[in-house]
């Protein structure tokens, strides 16, 4: 039987696409003296320009030309001019008036989404694949407590996109909420298809998330359209040392925790803020950063770091993880430690279907 989980967020937005329409392209370059450059180009490479209102621009753009058109601008801006200027196309027929403004992007945005068409198309395609690493219980290695779920991305060759070049091609073109979306709910998906029992680790990125009452529902409504257990996923807050709202993170926190969800917290150690995130958040996990994992048994001061968050995180009830391990030796001073999971090379690489231990 085929289980169809939704994949478009209610509340939210489609997923944007680059229109092969004919129409208009509207842009704001923030300086005269770059619209003035940007005027001169276009217009001696034959593009028709025309000003429909003070510092605006309307580039008229034939059918399947938008693309060419933005890779046109690309050369004509820096970074800072393409971040500053706003842009927006209309296809022919439709108006452009103050309204118009609302549905505005950033021209550096506009930019990448031509630039990385390919992530557009994998997004679109759910071309993905979810590779598990198991997290299993320093006093019992041989058995998998949970299995982290990571994300790849399948070119249109079939060969593997790594998930690092995916994020921030997303990031340069403002699709992070589609791709994490995408990432969740195909993880709950594929360990459904693949019969996992143990615990999942999910990860997501907060500032992929901007209203979590509705940007979560997909990744909700997939858990329970599949009968799974709430309890046995696991949320983890990635990128946290990159975290600033953390008002607007405990609301997300809290909402996966309304439908029975728990929480981790990833590379507590990496920053200063990753500590005020533990008092913010509660977690009921916490990861150690590896950077401070890596050789903690020849490093007193580093292994002084290790101890005093194994016994912070005990003293407060959380389930501490020791990621990153690639050694016998640093899983076993973990483990004298007092750490509760560990999770590494040194057990096992993500791969697809999990790997039993």
């Amino acid at each position: 039987m085929t289980i169809e989980v939704p994949t478009i967020c209610p509340g939210s937005p489609e997923l944007p696409d680059l229109s092969e329409a004919p129409g208009t392209f509207y842009l704001a370059p923030p300086l005269q003296h770059t619209r003035d450059r940007v005027y001169v180009h276009l217009g001696d490479a034959g593009w028709r320009i025309r000003f429909p209102a003070a510092g605006v621009m309307g580039v008229e753009v034939p059918a399947q030309s938008l693309p060419a058109l933005l890779a046109a601008l690309e050369p004509l801006m820096s970074e800072p001019e393409m971040a500053a200027g706003s842009a927006v196309f209309m296809e022919q027929g439709a108006a452009f008036d103050a309204g118009s403004l609302f549905q505005a992007r950033p021209l550096s945005t506009w930019v990448a989404r031509a630039e990385h068409d390919w992530l557009l198309d994998t997004i679109r395609s759910e071309r993905v694949q979810i590779h598990y690493q198991p997290i299993v219980e320093a006093r019992e290695a041989q058995r998998v407590y949970a299995y982290e779920c990571l994300m790849r991305g399948v070119d249109a060759d079939g060969g593997t996109i790594p998930p690092g070049s995916m994020f921030r091609a997303a990031e340069l073109a403002d699709l992070e909420f589609y791709l994490d979306r995408l990432a969740r709910v195909a993880a709950i998906r594929d360990s459904h298809a693949q019969g996992v029992q143990e615990n999942l680790f999910i990860n997501f990125r907060p500032t992929a998330i901007y209203d979590p009452a509705f940007c979560l529902r997909t990744t909700v409504g997939a858990v329970e359209k599949l009968g799974l257990d709430p309890r046995r996923i696991v949320f983890e807050v990635v990128e946290s040392e990159a975290i600033t709202d953390h008002r607007h993170l405990r609301h997300i926190v809290d909402e996966y925790r309304q439908g029975g969800f728990r929480i981790a917290l990833d590379d507590l150690g990496a920053g200063y803020g990753s500590l005020n995130l533990l008092k913010d958040l509660e977690p009921d996990f916490v990861k150690i950063d590896r950077e401070l994992i890596r050789h903690v048994h020849h490093n007193p001061g580093q292994a002084t770091i290790v101890e005093a968050m194994v016994s912070m995180a005990r003293n407060l009830g959380i389930t501490t993880v020791g990621e990153g391990i690639e050694e016998r030796e640093e899983f076993e001073w973990l483990r004298a430690a007092g750490i509760d999971l560990v999770q590494g090379f040194y057990f096992a690489r993500p791969a697809s279907p999990p790997p039993r231990l």
